[in-house]
């Protein structure tokens, strides 16, 4: 009896022992000032894990759902898991985190190689490239991310993981081409004249006869150095040239190296062997020719079905005419052999037939800035104009001033005017902020989940700023309505009005 009691006690705390090896354990505290509820944990796939966070910022989880590989986790940034790791998150001072127990030293290496950053290349308060970088020359620029990324490699060294040594290295690489990135767009701009030229497109009147000379003059006023062409053909190479394309394992380990790919495909689709001849242009054929480039220059299966995915998707909530949209989706399913891709991609053709323009607007009821849910049905009865946008949108706040006008013009008449922001819940702060300090008008709104809420899915939006008119009885007058600053559409709500 004692034999079998001893032998069921040893199987119990094998079996425990072994959930335990197959588990992640992840435990630690945010700063509270942060309001998170909640850290999404993803990867190429999406979010793969949930952790709540209580008030105080302090979390645990434990699950079988993080296998080996990179992640990337709301606040606590880049992070390696392997089963069997047993995590405790410490905040620092300085804004970044340091981890003990099991895989602290892979994380914290991880962390650390990219806080490293700042001692070769200084950044601003958000962590992007301070003023003085962008006035290097490219050979100094270039010298400081290679002595960032030798950096990087000492720090990975002191784990004796092979597999996160390769694709730690790799990735910090594709950090720094980022950095890389953005140093090629502002190369040589002052700032603050960038940021009063932005301040000027979000502002101006674009109805004003010099408003071109005006919009050239703010850009012109920011250059204060350009690249000669030896530099230029040195920092594209670094950027678009000199790397693999086609690394199926990095590719799902590393979010940096799918920008870089990103990045490279909408360069080279303005090459001469790509560059269309648009006269005005055209989102639609944009992105068309972008999916050419896919075809054209990827030759791995794995990632050319990810952005043959990826550019259907856009071309599928783009299209406008049932002929253009048979011909994208057909495409798509002639080609593919990711059964979970072509899942997703028949519903975004089915809320594409269905949600046309004549047919019934699917429903939405989110929160206004006091608090008050306000639905579609509400407001049955009116013509509803809705402008789905979000703080970070320049093009959307370029709309406001005219927004407004058109507000103010219909003001008494059968309709209501409602935004739509799409920010993230954890920037509903600065939402609300933004709409108290502008003085913004109409029926202020925030969508529950950004771009994945109910009503901006069946919508297909995928850009913004997207504008929807609804008639009275709640169906779609135009499903892609005219924009605010296009006169036509006064014309239009004075024939339905």
């Amino acid at each position: 009896m004692k034999y079998c009691l001893n032998l069921f006690i040893t199987l119990c705390l094998c079996v425990n022992l072994s959930a335990q090896g197959n588990t992640v354990q992840l435990a630690g505290k945010i700063n509270p000032e942060k309001k998170l509820t909640e850290i999404n944990i993803r990867n190429i796939d999406g979010i793969v894990a949930t952790v709540p966070v209580k008030e105080d910022g302090s979390f645990t989880i434990s699950t079988d759902k993080l296998s080996q590989g990179f992640y990337d986790a709301e606040e606590l940034g880049h992070l390696y898991f392997k089963p069997g790791f047993n995590l405790s998150v410490t905040p620092q001072p300085n804004g970044y985190y340091r981890f003990s127990g099991t895989g602290a030293i892979e994380n914290n290496a991880l962390s650390q190689a990219r806080e490293a950053l700042k001692n070769y290349i200084p950044l601003d308060e958000k962590k992007q490239p301070a003023q003085e970088v962008y006035y290097m020359d490219v050979p100094e620029f270039l010298e400081k991310l290679n002595a960032f990324f030798d950096n990087g490699r000492k720090l990975f060294s002191q784990s004796k993981d092979a597999f996160f040594n390769e694709y730690a290295n790799a990735d910090l690489r594709y950090v720094g081409r980022e950095a890389c990135w953005i140093y090629s767009i502002y190369y040589g701009k002052d700032l603050k004249k960038m940021d009063a030229f932005y301040a000027f497109v979000e502002k101006a009147d674009r109805d004003a006869p010099n408003y071109a000379e005006q919009l050239d003059s703010a850009y012109k006023a920011a250059e204060v150095k350009s690249l000669d062409s030896i530099s230029r053909n040195t920092l594209y190479a670094f950027l678009y040239e000199d790397w693999d394309k086609n690394n199926e394992t990095l590719f799902i380990h590393s979010s940096s190296y799918r920008r870089a790919i990103a990045n490279f495909i909408a360069r080279t689709s303005n090459t001469p062997k790509y560059r269309l001849n648009m006269l005005t242009y055209d989102r639609l054929l944009h992105h068309a020719n972008q999916l050419r480039v896919v075809r054209g220059e990827i030759t791995s299966p794995y990632i050319r079905e990810y952005y043959e995915y990826t550019y259907t998707d856009d071309l599928l909530k783009m299209s406008r005419d049932s002929a253009t949209l048979e011909q994208y989706y057909r495409a798509y399913l002639a080609n593919s052999q990711s059964e979970k891709n072509r899942r997703r991609l028949e519903q975004v053709y089915l809320n594409a037939k269905t949600y046309t323009d004549k047919a019934a607007a699917p429903s939405f009821a989110y929160k206004d800035i006091s608090g008050k849910t306000v639905s579609l049905q509400d407001l049955r009865g009116k013509y509803v104009y809705i402008d789905v946008w979000a703080t970070w949108c320049t093009p959307c706040k370029a709309e406001i001033p005219h927004l407004k006008k058109v507000e103010a013009d219909y003001h008494g008449k059968n309709i209501a005017f409602v935004s739509i922001s799409v920010d993230q819940p954890k920037d509903q702060a600065k939402w609300e902020q933004y709409v108290k300090e502008n003085n913004l008008s109409g029926i202020q709104l925030v969508a529950d989940k950004a771009f994945d809420s109910e009503f901006i899915q069946k919508m297909n939006i995928n850009a913004i700023p997207r504008f929807i008119l609804i008639d009275p009885q709640g169906n779609i007058v135009a499903a892609d309505a005219l924009r605010p600053s296009n006169k036509e559409l006064r014309t239009l709500l004075d024939q339905l009005l």
